[in-house]
């Protein structure tokens, strides 16, 4: 559409007999980045009567770059798919405030929701998710497991949200999963009380709006998960710092109105 001055300046006439705000125009996809085939889509989608218009115009001149009827539907089922991602990204480029504690519950959604897209029976969305999932394996193996215990660190979630996503991941065998991020989090207490023999009281950093987006979003099942069933099982049998931190109920946080 942007291929030429007249093109767009039909479009945008088009957008403005359809209602449509024409300052934001049409993003371009960048073949590399998952979120701006996101804000590709997104614009689409808005504009989506624009292009109607403009190829009931003149539908040979316009229809073979306007898309098809099944790729409006591509674009509308993909889209919620991939909001997920920049929604992830945009919280996790903040800088005012931690972030490796917000993006555990995120990773573990995208990771869920991969695997259902793989089995999907629409072709194109079965297609992509794996082809998804290839590159996002490599960054799920190499550290997952140091964002759950960032989790473990903030009192909202400890390890109650670790073993709630265990439980939706790997189903059956959680508990195995769980045994081995227990083994690593105990290790990694014992590190620190070896290197740190006297703690001192930090006061924690003032939590953000944005740094809340994913905490205000928890849904029924994950918020009665942590805080209905909140003693079972938490901490190593000695007693020391970590056993006393994991044995006290998890934080609940009030939303704001």
């Amino acid at each position: 559409m942007k291929g030429s001055t007249v093109q767009w300046e039909e479009f945008l006439k088009c957008a403005t007999e359809c209602g449509l705000d024409t300052n934001s125009g049409l993003s371009l996809d960048v073949s590399t980045r998952w979120n701006s085939t996101y804000l590709m889509l997104k614009d689409a989608i808005y504009y989506r009567l624009a292009f109607d218009r403009l190829t009931s115009y003149e539908r040979k001149r316009y229809e073979h770059i306007s898309p098809s009827a099944e790729e409006w539907k591509n674009a509308e089922t993909l889209l919620p798919f991939l909001r997920k991602f920049y929604d992830l990204t945009a919280i996790l480029s903040g800088i005012s405030y931690p972030t490796a504690n917000l993006f555990f519950r995120g990773f573990c959604e995208i990771k869920l929701m991969l695997n259902e897209w793989c089995s999907s029976t629409d072709p194109t969305i079965s297609e992509m998710a794996n082809a998804m999932i290839v590159k996002f394996d490599k960054y799920w193996k190499k550290s997952n497991v140091a964002l759950a215990v960032a989790n473990v660190l903030d009192p909202r979630f400890k390890r109650r949200i670790v073993e709630f996503y265990l439980r939706k991941l790997y189903s059956k065998s959680y508990q195995v999963e769980l045994d081995k991020f227990n083994v690593v989090l105990k290790k990694m207490y014992h590190f620190y009380a070896a290197a740190t023999p006297s703690s001192c009281d930090a006061p924690a950093p003032a939590a953000s709006m944005d740094a809340n987006q994913i905490v205000d979003s928890i849904d029924t099942e994950l918020d009665s998960f942590l805080f209905d069933n909140a003693t079972h099982g938490d901490g190593p049998e000695e007693s020391s710092e970590l056993t006393r931190y994991l044995a006290e109920p998890t934080i609940k946080v009030s939303k704001a109105n």
